[in-house]
């Protein structure tokens, strides 16, 4: 999962008022309800202030093709934030084998049907900060109805994932450890 680029207006004040935590979860949404996660991460290695050359980068990439105008204001510039989030989520993904078969089966359903079984991607985020009293963390949420070409990439990675009975490897070149999950 990554890179993404989060952008958020969610500070509830009218001054500098820093990020000092973020949380990121992935989750996906298939009918009857059923929420499987896949991922949530809330350590980072960097979280900082753009710089003027980083801003202006910025307000480039959100410009749409055309339009002339960016969502980001030249007067954000030392109210932007870049998060750099650690490679790796915060725990590790586990699932029952009932649970991935769940899953399996409403991404191949959702395939199948070419969308009329759809099935949501969910990215939530939340920055919490030092303030206002009440209103420190604020959430947001973006959403993508999957394609039959995502649902099949997600599909056959899942079943990639799970084909290997769990078997932990350490990659640590000076361990020779090996278990299983």
């Amino acid at each position: 999962l990554g890179p993404a680029m989060l952008f958020s207006g969610l500070n509830p004040t009218l001054q500098k008022n820093p990020v000092q935590q973020v949380e990121v979860s992935f989750a996906i949404k298939g009918r009857g309800g059923g929420v499987y996660s896949l991922y949530k991460a809330d350590q980072y290695h960097n979280l900082t202030d753009l710089d003027a050359q980083q801003f202006k980068q910025l307000q480039a990439q959100t410009t749409p093709t055309g339009s002339g105008t960016t969502p980001v204001k030249p007067d954000f510039l030392g109210l932007v934030q870049r998060v750099d989030m650690l490679d790796n989520p915060a725990t590790a993904w586990d699932m029952s084998p009932p649970s991935v078969a769940q899953l399996s089966q409403t991404l191949r359903d959702s395939a199948e049907r070419n969308g009329t079984d759809p099935v949501i991607a969910s990215l939530r985020y939340t920055f919490t900060r030092a303030g206002p009293p009440n209103f420190e963390s604020i959430v947001g949420f973006s959403t993508l109805t999957l394609q039959r070409a995502q649902c099949l990439d997600m599909l056959n990675a899942i079943e990639a994932g799970f084909a290997v009975n769990h078997t932990l490897v350490d990659t640590d070149p000076n361990s020779t450890a090996v278990g299983k999950a």
